[in-house]
């Protein structure tokens, strides 16, 4: 017998295969038992046996079957870790050609716990051996299958067995879903409220399975590797615990009776994301306002994840610009309005780069929509909130510093050039004494002072900021590099010129010109005028020339040693060399070429072959190509150049907000900003700073005032109350029409709630179904029926008119029988009235039939 390895028992499976759980369920359709009762095709012995026993028959059923497969005969028991492990070993061990030999101390010494199904004791009632592939049981897909049948074997099945309701998926695809996070998917409060109040079921368990992570985390080894960074992009990631789902779903009322009965909306998830958070990711601005604004358990929207993101930042990150504006005004205290202008204060924590304490705050919404790539993150910095705050900071502290040290920079150019122009052409640079030398040896001094000074201010600023900030400084402002450099080598120069290499001074003379000049190029973004154009020339060396240099570099090394081998040993210096051969061929790419030289290769047939090929592909495609490249960047920074000055600005301010000491920051921050009162209405965050909460004031225009919008909310009430008035008067008549009639006994007829229709679909019928007969008639079959009791059916049928606005009529018939039976056409229903001469009348209507909508009782007429 082969002993399981460890590689082979505990891997995750879906790792390597995706399809694994759905895979491994139809493989245990036939031999599991648990399929028996009940299977993801709607069938079962459960459904067979409460179609034909009805309810009590389905009891019976139970009782004998069913409870056998439950702990204690439905009681239930503790499920500790190492009962959990061993059933782990097993469900691994199904299927395999392997016998497991270790024993139970091994199999524990060699399991790993998952990063994400953290495993705790916990209390089951289906026994963990006799579940399905997954780790299901019969009651999870009951409520999976969603139909009004499966649904009342659902609830029969807890009114008998209350503790399945703790049971959860034990396998490591659905790990802990619950039939409450069913439940809450489907829509049912009835459901939700029985497995709460009856049955007990935890309203904070998380559904941690890999079937519920954002699609990135699912390609991880999650044994093995920590988490890393996630876009939160998953087809099932709705945060975990079942009031996550609620409001995912904007189920308001389920979402209510959760917090009433102990749900938390504010518990991080695996994430660190909490219900706000969640609905930032599905994008659910009004559900976002009703769980912060909740009246009983309002929600923390300053609450950050393990990203240290906030849901005003997260929706930064993650391109939400509705949520960003809807989360920025939620969290607004207005001071006055006047017309259509409003004065309002807006928070700065997490919006504002600067934090209370004056350090730097790289995941504020200022910085991120300052590094973000998406074309809605210009808008966000040329108006509103943001926009407001860059041009606060650039009055208080910008325009001034900026103003300094673009001063600085010239005159440093300056003193740097006029030293490189007085230099002597002879090796002695210490021993002159015209005035040349003596303006050369000031200046010479003055710019070594500056790079000194320069470079003192970059290791504060490491000390400020950090390494990592000063790399992110310089992700953002590529030319301060080159000037660093610079400056590192004037400093270089000085044991240079002691110990006379003047070659070596010369060299890194030459590097420091270059540098330093390339620096005003970051003052030149400053300006709107050479804004847009140091932005195109940005953009075409880091997108169109880096592309264009790969392609360009493969074309070079593939033909360079190609030449060198045929001009090899030959008189001619075109060739001579591998790097002569790469320089040669750049010359070439450029136009200049000596076609003469061909005819000393070694195959000069092949050589002239050779040149042509290269010709066609490189100067004339590839360049054209290059060309056409930067024209299209060209365009688009031309199409957006004010938005692209204002990001270029905007990176300017917080690049020079990095050379503030902690104190001059916070007395920035308290210049543009006011302070807050913490008794306000509006839910406000603390801040820990000397200067209290600080906030941004806004003067805004919108498009309309208070006074319009309620004369138009107004009006359309008006006309929404008419309608309701017509639709209550024609209940009305009804009810005057069937006055005097008593119900009867329980009805054969068709029940609309019956129907096996689309679980997902609220069904909604747009016409209501006319009635086939006259009251008149209706009296005239009762006088030649003798006299006799009539069975009067009464079907409620949900009305949808206008698509917004939802009636509930009575239809009632003594002679005709109405069916609803689905139609060709998705989302459509058939409408059938059978009259007792056997005559059909059938209408397709948009929409499905509600299941919550039931026939009423049987009534006679007495």
């Amino acid at each position: 017998m082969t002993r399981l390895s460890m590689g082979g028992l505990f891997s995750r499976a879906p790792e390597q295969d995706p399809d694994y759980a759905w895979r491994r369920q139809n493989e245990e359709a036939l031999t599991n038992p648990l399929y028996k009762f009940v299977n993801l095709k709607r069938e079962g012995e459960l459904l067979s046996v409460f179609e034909k026993e009805g309810e009590a028959g389905l009891r019976r059923y139970c009782e004998e079957q069913l409870e056998p497969y439950l702990y204690n005969g439905g009681n239930g028991k503790r499920i500790d870790k190492k009962e959990f492990v061993l059933w782990e070993a097993h469900q691994a061990a199904k299927g395999c050609a392997f016998v497991e030999t270790r024993n139970e101390e091994e199999i524990l010494d060699d399991w790993k716990e998952d990063k994400f199904n953290k495993i705790h004791d916990h209390e089951a009632c289906w026994d963990l051996y006799k579940r399905g592939g997954v780790g299901e049981t019969a009651l999870h897909l009951c409520f999976l299958n969603n139909t009004h049948n499966f649904t009342k074997i659902g609830h029969v099945l807890l009114d008998m067995y209350p503790k399945l309701a703790l049971d959860y998926y034990e396998g490591e695809e659905y790990y802990g879903e619950s039939c409450l996070h069913i439940a809450i998917v489907h829509d049912s409060l009835d459901s939700v409220k029985l497995l709460v109040e009856k049955c007990g079921a935890d309203v904070n368990l998380r559904a941690t399975g890999r079937f519920f992570l954002p699609e990135d985390q699912k390609k991880l080894n999650i044994m093995t590797k920590a988490l890393m960074t996630t876009d939160y992009k998953g087809y099932a990631y709705y945060g975990e615990y079942p009031l996550a789902f609620a409001a995912c779903f904007e189920s308001h009322e389920i979402y209510d009776f959760l917090l009433e009965n102990g749900a938390d909306p504010n518990l991080p998830d695996s994430f660190g994301n909490t219900v706000l958070h969640m609905l930032v990711i599905h994008d659910k601005p009004s559900m976002y306002k009703y769980a912060m604004k909740h009246p009983t358990k309002p929600a923390d929207p300053y609450r950050k994840n393990k990203e240290d993101l906030t849901p005003l930042t997260l929706a930064c990150k993650i391109g939400r610009p509705d949520m960003f504006n809807t989360i920025l005004e939620l969290g607004s205290q207005e001071f006055w309005s006047y017309s259509n202008f409003t004065c309002s204060a807006y928070p700065l924590f997490s919006v504002d780069s600067i934090t209370a304490e004056g350090d730097i705050d790289w995941k504020s919404a200022l910085m991120i929509l300052i590094e973000g790539r998406s074309e809605w993150t210009l808008p966000m910095l040329q108006g509103g909130v943001i926009g407001q705050l860059l041009e606060e900071k650039w009055k208080v502290f910008g325009r001034r510093t900026f103003g300094l040290q673009l001063l600085w920079l010239i005159l440093h150019l300056v003193f740097l050039s006029t030293a490189v122009y007085l230099r002597p052409d002879s090796l002695e640079l210490m021993t002159g004494t015209t005035a040349a030398d003596i303006a050369r040896y000031i200046t010479e001094i003055l710019i070594v002072i500056n790079a000194v000074v320069f470079l003192l201010l970059e290791v504060n600023e490491i000390r400020m900021v950090g390494f990592m900030g000063l790399l992110k400084n310089i992700l953002n402002v590529p030319d301060k590099v080159l000037f660093l450099i610079g400056c590192v080598c004037i400093v270089l120069c000085i044991p240079m010129r002691f110990t006379k290499l003047v070659e070596a001074e010369d060299w890194l003379l030459g590097i420091a010109i270059i540098g330093s000049w390339f620096y005003l190029f970051f003052y030149c973004r400053g300006w709107t005028l050479t804004g847009p154009f140091v932005t195109m020339i940005y953009k075409m060396i880091s997108g169109d020339m880096a592309r264009f240099g790969i392609i360009y570099f493969t074309f070079i090394i593939t033909f360079a040693p190609a030449f060198w081998i045929m001009f090899r040993d030959k008189p001619t210096e075109k060739f001579d060399s591998e790097l002569g051969s790469v320089m040669t061929l750049f010359q070439m790419t450029l136009g200049e070429f000596d076609y003469p030289v061909f005819n000393l290769a070694e195959f000069p047939a092949l050589a002239k072959l050779l040149f042509v090929v290269f010709m066609m592909l490189v100067p004339i495609m590839l360049l054209n190509m290059l060309i056409a490249m930067m024209s299209n960047t060209f365009q688009e920074v031309v199409d957006r150049s004010e938005r692209e000055w204002r990001r270029q600005k905007a990176k300017i301010i917080v690049s020079l907000e990095r050379s503030f000491s902690k104190s001059s920051l916070q007395q920035f921050r308290k210049d543009y900003s006011i302070q807050l009162r913490a008794d306000s209405a509006v839910h406000l965050p603390v801040e820990p700073g000397p200067h209290g909460l600080r906030a941004l004031l806004v003067i805004k225009e919108e498009a309309m005032s208070r006074a319009k919008k309620k004369s138009g909310v107004v009006a359309s009430w008006k006309v929404i109350g008419k309608h309701a008035r017509d639709k209550l008067s024609l209940q009305a008549q009804s009810l005057q029409d069937n006055k005097g009639k008593k119900p009867q006994g329980k009805q054969n007829g068709f029940s609309l709630k019956n129907l096996d229709v689309q679980p997902h679909l609220h069904e909604i019928v747009e016409d209501a179904v006319e009635e086939e007969e006259e009251r008149e008639e209706m009296e005239r079959d009762k006088k030649n029926s003798g006299g006799e009791s009539l069975n009067l059916q009464t079907f409620n049928v949900q009305v949808n008119r206008n698509n917004d606005q939802r009636d509930a009529v009575s239809c009632s018939s003594a002679t005709s029988l109405i069916q609803v039976e689905p139609a060709t056409e998705p989302q459509a229903a058939t409408v059938t009235v059978l009259k007792k001469d056997k005559t059909e009348n059938k209408a397709t209507v948009e929409g499905h039939v509600n299941p919550a909508f039931e026939a009423g009782e049987n009534v006679e007429e007495p």
